[in-house]
């Protein structure tokens, strides 16, 4: 059967912050002791970065953490279809979305991710690591819209707030089609053809913006445990 779940969210890898999404990630595997692998590309390959991962997902949620290095590490094609393919959920970590696309491709990752995806393997990621697998995904700092691995078909912004409104609608309106925008701490977990909002603290909106001939509306969407039909969002 051919099963995906994905969770993209905004904000940063924080414990405290970011941990009811992170905890929900886990348990989505459904095993005691999950292995967790993390993916630093779009931060270069962060160490650091990686140590907050572990300290997250490993000591506090009871992980088996490994990391993929793409960049620094000269592993084979096989050595990386063994990390992925062995895994039972892949955080991709935030960063340069440019860069993690151009290393990806060049090293054919989205095919294996593919496969993880189709395997059951959770796929999951913030920021740059949530617009990887979107179809478009807009800048919430620039005049910018990324291509995305196409994985689903809905465009998303993260980090979205009041501060960044201006840029993020000027892109939509060159974009000109829906797109779901994720506030700082909030999180779109989608399985099959539904979806449902996650926020992991009291404040932390999501919202679907589209247009209305050259008018941006902006619909605020439900946070509850009810799954919706993907199609809504589009």
């Amino acid at each position: 059967m051919y099963y995906e779940n994905y969770r993209y969210w905004g904000g940063e890898l924080k414990y405290g912050e970011t941990f009811k999404i992170d905890k929900e990630i886990v348990n989505l595997t459904k095993k005691k002791l999950p292995k967790a692998l993390f993916i630093p590309t779009a931060s270069g390959d962060s160490e650091k970065y990686f140590d907050i991962f572990k300290q997250i997902y490993g000591k506090k949620l009871g992980c088996k953490v490994e990391v993929l290095y793409l960049i620094k590490d000269k592993l084979s094609k096989n050595d990386i279809n063994e990390k992925i393919l062995s895994s039972d959920l892949i955080y991709i970590g935030g960063g340069n979305t440019n860069k993690l696309l151009d290393v990806w491709k060049k090293k054919e990752i989205d095919k294996i991710l593919k496969k993880a995806g189709n395997k059951g393997i959770i796929l999951s990621g913030l920021s740059a690591g949530a617009y990887c697998w979107s179809n478009k995904s807009l800048s919430s700092s620039k005049e910018q819209i990324y291509n995305g691995l196409e994985f689903i078909k809905l465009n998303f912004v993260c980090h979205y707030s009041k501060k960044n409104k201006e840029i993020v609608f000027k892109n939509l309106k060159k974009l000109k089609k829906p797109i779901v925008a994720l506030e700082n701490n909030s999180a779109i977990e989608i399985i099959g053809d539904k979806y449902r909002i996650l926020t992991s603290s009291k404040n932390a909106k999501a919202y679907k913006l589209y247009l209305d001939n050259d008018n941006i509306l902006e619909k605020k969407l439900q946070v509850d445990n009810k799954f919706r039909k993907v199609k809504s969002l589009l």
